[in-house]
Protein backbone atom coordinates (compact mmCIF):
# COMPACT_ATOMS: atom_id res chain seq x y z
CA UNK A 1 0.00 0.00 0.00
CA UNK A 2 1.49 3.22 -1.20
CA UNK A 3 2.06 5.44 1.91
CA UNK A 4 1.93 8.88 -0.06
CA UNK A 5 -1.04 7.76 -2.66
CA UNK A 6 -1.50 10.89 -5.09
CA UNK A 7 -4.68 9.84 -6.79
CA UNK A 8 -7.15 8.06 -3.70
CA UNK A 9 -10.82 7.53 -4.53
CA UNK A 10 -12.86 6.51 -0.95
CA UNK A 11 -16.22 5.11 -1.13
CA UNK A 12 -16.64 6.34 2.68
CA UNK A 13 -14.32 8.15 4.35
CA UNK A 14 -14.55 11.45 2.80
CA UNK A 15 -14.64 13.63 6.12
CA UNK A 16 -11.77 11.77 7.77
CA UNK A 17 -10.26 12.08 4.88
CA UNK A 18 -10.45 16.26 4.45
CA UNK A 19 -9.61 16.45 8.38
CA UNK A 20 -6.96 14.69 7.91
CA UNK A 21 -5.77 17.04 4.95
CA UNK A 22 -6.35 14.74 2.06
CA UNK A 23 -8.22 15.17 -1.09
CA UNK A 24 -9.07 12.64 -2.56
CA UNK A 25 -9.76 12.39 -6.35
CA UNK A 26 -12.64 10.55 -6.27
CA UNK A 27 -15.67 9.76 -3.87
CA UNK A 28 -19.59 8.15 -3.70
CA UNK A 29 -21.96 11.17 -4.91
CA UNK A 30 -23.50 10.74 -1.16
CA UNK A 31 -20.07 11.77 0.46
CA UNK A 32 -20.16 14.90 -2.27
CA UNK A 33 -23.32 15.77 -0.87
CA UNK A 34 -22.35 16.09 2.33
CA UNK A 35 -23.58 19.72 3.46
CA UNK A 36 -20.81 20.50 6.14
CA UNK A 37 -17.67 19.59 3.85
CA UNK A 38 -19.48 21.36 0.33
CA UNK A 39 -16.59 24.07 1.22
CA UNK A 40 -14.32 21.49 0.26
CA UNK A 41 -15.22 19.02 -2.66
CA UNK A 42 -14.18 20.87 -5.49
CA UNK A 43 -12.26 18.96 -7.98
CA UNK A 44 -13.23 15.55 -6.44
CA UNK A 45 -14.72 13.84 -9.11
CA UNK A 46 -17.96 11.28 -8.06
CA UNK A 47 -17.70 8.19 -8.83
CA UNK A 48 -21.94 7.46 -8.50
CA UNK A 49 -22.27 4.37 -6.21
CA UNK A 50 -19.30 3.01 -6.50
CA UNK A 51 -19.31 2.92 -10.53
CA UNK A 52 -16.10 0.23 -11.13
CA UNK A 53 -15.98 2.06 -14.76
CA UNK A 54 -15.63 5.52 -13.04
CA UNK A 55 -13.31 4.12 -10.56
CA UNK A 56 -11.06 2.75 -13.58
CA UNK A 57 -11.02 5.26 -15.31
CA UNK A 58 -9.57 7.85 -12.29
CA UNK A 59 -6.66 5.73 -12.03
CA UNK A 60 -5.98 5.79 -8.05
CA UNK A 61 -3.23 4.29 -6.38
CA UNK A 62 -5.20 4.20 -3.29
CA UNK A 63 -8.60 2.77 -2.32
CA UNK A 64 -10.41 3.33 1.15
CA UNK A 65 -13.68 1.78 1.28
CA UNK A 66 -15.84 0.99 4.61
CA UNK A 67 -17.59 -1.95 2.91
CA UNK A 68 -16.33 -5.78 3.96
CA UNK A 69 -17.93 -7.32 0.98
CA UNK A 70 -15.17 -10.23 -0.20
CA UNK A 71 -16.60 -9.65 -3.99
CA UNK A 72 -16.31 -5.64 -3.50
CA UNK A 73 -12.72 -5.90 -2.71
CA UNK A 74 -11.80 -8.15 -5.03
CA UNK A 75 -12.85 -6.05 -7.52
CA UNK A 76 -11.61 -2.90 -5.94
CA UNK A 77 -8.22 -4.71 -5.37
CA UNK A 78 -7.81 -5.20 -9.19
CA UNK A 79 -7.99 -1.58 -10.02
CA UNK A 80 -5.15 -0.19 -7.19
CA UNK A 81 -4.62 -1.50 -3.47
CA UNK A 82 -7.45 -1.09 -1.27
CA UNK A 83 -7.65 0.00 2.26
CA UNK A 84 -10.93 -1.62 3.84
CA UNK A 85 -11.87 -0.06 6.91
CA UNK A 86 -15.75 -1.55 7.65
CA UNK A 87 -18.21 0.73 9.28
CA UNK A 88 -18.31 -0.38 13.27
CA UNK A 89 -15.10 -2.82 12.60
CA UNK A 90 -13.12 0.24 15.32
CA UNK A 91 -14.30 0.94 18.12
CA UNK A 92 -15.29 5.00 17.23
CA UNK A 93 -14.27 7.34 15.68
CA UNK A 94 -11.14 8.24 17.00
CA UNK A 95 -9.74 5.06 16.36
CA UNK A 96 -10.65 5.09 12.51
CA UNK A 97 -9.15 8.09 12.37
CA UNK A 98 -5.86 6.53 13.89
CA UNK A 99 -6.22 4.36 11.20
CA UNK A 100 -6.53 6.67 8.49
CA UNK A 101 -3.66 8.74 10.07
CA UNK A 102 -1.68 6.02 10.25
CA UNK A 103 -2.21 4.22 6.94
CA UNK A 104 -1.81 7.79 5.15
CA UNK A 105 1.34 9.00 7.19
CA UNK A 106 -1.17 11.56 8.63
CA UNK A 107 -0.83 10.31 12.59
CA UNK A 108 0.26 14.15 13.38
CA UNK A 109 -3.08 16.04 11.97
CA UNK A 110 -5.54 12.60 13.16
CA UNK A 111 -4.32 13.49 16.92
CA UNK A 112 -4.34 16.90 16.71
CA UNK A 113 -8.28 16.62 15.73
CA UNK A 114 -9.14 14.15 18.32
CA UNK A 115 -7.20 16.38 20.72
CA UNK A 116 -9.67 19.06 19.39
CA UNK A 117 -12.80 17.08 19.61
CA UNK A 118 -12.38 15.65 23.17
CA UNK A 119 -11.46 19.25 24.17
CA UNK A 120 -14.87 19.90 23.27
CA UNK A 121 -16.66 17.59 25.10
Amino acid sequence: MPSHPKRLVTDGYLPELLVLGVKPIGSTQWDLENKVIQDQVDGIETTGERSLETIVQLKPDLIITWVSDEAILQQYEKIAPTLAIPYSSTGDIYETMRLLGDALDKKDEGEKWIKQIRSHS
